[in-house]
């Protein structure tokens, strides 16, 4: 009874988009945010290398600042022999981020742990399909307009991603249930919850 769960939510990018050259006019997959070792980029690169057997011209991004985390999961690429389709985007701008949410087959969400999951709603926000992990807030915030796999399993991982690859119905439906999803957080309600809690306190 002293606990009160407040949400966040999305902005949306007003910047118009900025297409990323190297997956221009190319099937990709996308993920956005740091690399420390609970993001589990690791597996995620391996779900990769499974889906390209059945879909060869498929690319994964991955934007973030490419800092120690970030050359670790490149050097990972690299052994794999993936750096072809693999591609460390660094840092990305506000229209390029735009873009990717826009043209991406699907955003991927592996994360072993997240307190929020801001990533996701923003993507659903823009129109991306959102696959994300079973773990721990992800299912709360996401609800009924993600599909989920095993965090641990790289097979589950690139099955879930299969399945969104090889359906444009279920795809579509993803799409549409994010932006439904997507629309009831707000920054302003938050404001107005927490604002209330603090007054509450004061009584």
């Amino acid at each position: 009874d002293k606990i009160f769960v407040t949400y966040e939510a999305a902005d949306r990018i007003m910047d118009k988009p900025q297409p990323l050259p190297r997956v221009a006019g190319k099937k990709f997959l996308m993920y956005v945010g740091r690399a420390t070792p609970h993001k589990n980029l690791a597996r995620l690169v391996a779900a990769f290398e499974l889906l390209t057997q059945n879909h060869p011209d498929l690319y994964l991004v991955l934007a973030g600042k490419n800092d120690a985390n970030y050359k670790k999961i490149g050097q990972l690429v690299t052994d794999r022999r993936l750096a072809h389709s693999v591609i460390l985007a660094d840092h990305v701008s506000e229209a390029e981020l735009r873009w990717l949410y826009e043209h991406t087959q699907a955003y991927i969400f592996p994360s072993l742990s997240e307190g929020f999951g801001l990533p996701a709603v923003e993507a659903m926000l823009h129109g991306a399909p959102v696959i994300c992990s079973k773990a721990t807030s992800l299912p709360e915030v996401c609800d009924d307009a993600a599909l989920y796999f095993d965090p641990m399993s790289t097979k589950d991982m690139a099955a879930q991603i299969d399945k969104v690859l090889s359906n444009t119905g279920l795809r579509t439906n993803l799409i549409y249930k994010g932006k439904v999803r997507a629309a009831r957080f707000s920054w302003k309600k938050m404001a107005e919850q927490t604002l209330k809690i603090y007054e509450a306190g004061l009584k």
